[in-house]
């Protein structure tokens, strides 16, 4: 079956941008724009390098924004990688803080659902954790990057965070890739203007419960937009 004609072209979730506004403006949380705990906050990093996403798969310039998962995709396998030597060990385990993330989302997108949420079914899916393997739909990778996901880089120290989606089918509507946090130390470590400053020991994994956000917004649709106020 092919879902596009079902969903009236995902194209119009465009409007979601206008919906992640007015989340922002009632709740700081909800996304790094104008947060004093992302940007030249986190240790004097470049705001435009947070957030940032990707897109590959050889997909249609009219699939670029649209959200990873949509109503026929019930479960979402993710796993997490964590680089315990240079990645800052955080108050909260990592998976609480993705469950938490997804959980904000799925308020989110019920509470002030924006049109066509309920016949595309954006954030209602379950996400169930495995270890990672080639199938896995989205792997967190706290501080780890792999030698062939660089390539989604020009280069990785300009980076704080970015939701790379890999591969997209425009059949199933079904993305596929990771979200990638930069470690505080070791030679992936962001650039700032405090090298030697653990970032993620820092506000009881706030920053990183942000970030994560952050980037799951973009796992569900919501292009980047505007720039973090300096």
């Amino acid at each position: 079956m092919n879902y596009r004609n079902g969903l009236k072209n995902l194209t119009a979730l465009l409007s979601l941008v206008a919906f992640t506004q007015v989340s922002c403006s009632k709740d700081n949380e909800g996304t790094p724009i104008n947060n004093p705990l992302i940007g030249n906050n986190i240790a004097g990093t470049k705001s435009e390098n947070i957030g940032g996403e990707s897109s590959g798969g050889g997909q249609l310039v009219r699939d670029a924004n649209n959200p990873w998962f949509v109503i026929n995709t019930k479960t979402v396998s993710y796993c997490v990688e964590f680089d315990s030597q240079n990645f800052s060990k955080l108050t909260w385990a990592p998976e609480k803080l993705i469950e938490k993330a997804v959980s904000f989302w799925k308020a989110e997108f019920e509470a002030n659902k924006p049109n066509g949420q309920e016949e595309t079914g954006v954030a209602s899916q379950k996400f169930v954790q495995e270890q990672c393997q080639d199938s896995t739909d989205v792997r967190f990778q706290f501080g780890v990057l792999h030698p062939n996901q660089k390539q989604y880089f020009k280069d990785p120290i300009q980076f704080v965070s970015s939701a790379v989606r890999t591969s997209y089918d425009p059949i199933t509507l079904k993305g596929k890739g990771f979200v990638y946090i930069s470690p505080d130390s070791g030679p992936l470590r962001f650039q700032s203007e405090k090298p030697d400053q653990k970032t993620w020991e820092i506000g009881n994994s706030g920053a990183v419960y942000k970030i994560l956000k952050h980037e799951l917004g973009h796992v569900f649709g919501i292009p980047p937009y505007g720039k973090v106020s300096k």
